[in-house]
């Protein structure tokens, strides 16, 4: 190997590694979402929170939904990408969120 397919080689792996960084963030927030959605559900059944509450809740379950669409994309880029450095990326699946 030539240091110049070393470097692109080097360069796939960081691109990879930003696909794999971008997936971990769209699950991080879309369990601080979830985590928040949950404790207005908490509200809304023990303290009768009605409709503001209920609408706060559902708002922050489509925000977690979108994080989630996020991170489907992540992880196909991050299989075109593991596949441009012979590293197959079969055991990722997707989140499967659907409209």
């Amino acid at each position: 190997m030539t240091d110049t397919d070393d470097r692109s080689q080097l360069r796939e792996i960081e691109v990879a590694q930003a696909a794999a960084r971008a997936a971990i963030g769209g699950l991080r927030a879309a369990r601080e979402k979830i985590g928040s959605a949950w404790s207005w559900g908490t509200y809304d059944t023990w303290f009768g929170g009605g409709l503001f509450s209920s609408l706060i809740k559902h708002e922050r379950i489509d925000t977690a939904e979108t994080y989630m669409r996020e991170v489907d994309h992540a992880l196909d880029r991050l299989r075109t990408e593991l596949r441009d450095v012979d590293m197959e990326g079969a055991a990722l699946g997707d989140v499967g969120v659907t409209d």
